[in-house]
């Protein structure tokens, strides 16, 4: 399931639920060894907030997993700021939900990515 953040920022939830009390800490996977995909890795003129995402996480205490850069652009600044542990292209919105769904798919079998 995709969920829809800001513009660009994409977070492909798992199966279960992800619990969250008043506090803001989280119940079903901290210290968990997650594998999370962060989309909006331009920092341009209008950047977009996958870099300050990826920099929350690796500063969260709780956060043990890996992160997964995904891009549009091979040419993202993000892509090469050394903060994600991999990046993958993934299609323009132009190009359909198909061809995203398959490279989602081809992602997720290769990473293990579940967040």
């Amino acid at each position: 399931m995709f969920t829809a953040i800001p513009s660009n920022l994409f977070i492909i939830l798992p199966k279960t639920d992800l619990s969250i009390n008043l506090s803001g800490k989280c119940r079903a996977m901290c210290k968990s060894e997650s594998t999370v995909g962060v989309t909006g890795l331009n920092a341009t003129d209008n950047p977009g907030p996958g870099i300050s995402v990826i920099r929350s996480l690796l500063h969260a205490e709780d956060f043990k997993g890996r992160i997964i850069g995904l891009s549009y652009d091979a040419l993202d600044p993000g892509n090469f700021a050394g903060l994600a542990d991999s990046v993958y292209l993934i299609p323009y919105p132009s190009e359909g939900s198909d061809a995203l769904a398959a490279r989602m798919k081809y992602i997720v079998d290769e990473t293990g990515m579940n967040v």
